[in-house]
């Protein structure tokens, strides 16, 4: 039987090869085949559940995951924004953090609750927007104090379709993805 360590570490391989093809499918189809600015719905959904499926001490792999691939798949499409790694990694490695406080916040009001709705699945649908709301708003500062963005796109990105597929995604997807990843008993 392998180690915790190992296990980890083939978990973490296993989930930044996926995380990286996501991101690379969403860009691909959102920049090149249709010109909008791309949603992250899937990998954001990723990012998140791998920063709440597990334990305290893992609540920063998600968004660093998807943070480091995301500057990667920017490498590989040449997008000039995000190939900063201040603008697509440091600002993710807080989505990781701020899912994983919004799970355990939720807990505190579910966890009494015989629903099954309630503690399997609502903590993690938190958790998840606030994985999102984290990474919209400081992604969008960093790239704002860089003078990558003007405040009205700012401003128009909140309102436009982008962050509520982000949000609602991330809200259905992310507990479906925890759930799973408890049944299997990785990192456990």
């Amino acid at each position: 039987m392998y180690n915790s360590k190992t296990k980890l570490i083939a978990f973490l391989g296993v989930m930044s090869a996926l995380m990286f093809i996501v991101s690379y499918l969403e860009t691909y189809v959102f920049v090149v085949l249709i010109p909008l600015a791309p949603p992250a719905i899937l990998s954001l959904s990723l990012a998140c559940a791998l920063s709440m499926f597990s334990d305290w001490k893992n609540m920063f792999i998600g968004g660093t995951i998807f943070g480091c691939c995301s500057l990667f798949v920017a490498a590989a499409i040449g997008n000039p924004v995000f190939i900063l790694p201040w603008i697509s990694v440091l600002p993710r490695i807080f989505v990781g953090m701020s899912a994983f406080g919004g799970k355990k916040l939720a807990n505190i009001f579910c966890s009494k609750s015989t629903n099954k709705f309630l503690t399997n699945y609502l903590p993690y649908s938190i958790g998840a927007v606030f994985g999102v709301i984290t990474n919209t708003v400081l992604v969008l500062s960093v790239m704002y104090l860089c003078g990558k963005v003007g405040i009205e796109d700012v401003l128009a990105t909140f309102m436009a379709i982008n962050f509520p597929l982000e949000v609602v995604g991330s809200a259905i997807i992310s507990p479906i993805l925890c759930n799973v990843m408890q049944k299997l008993k990785f990192l456990k």
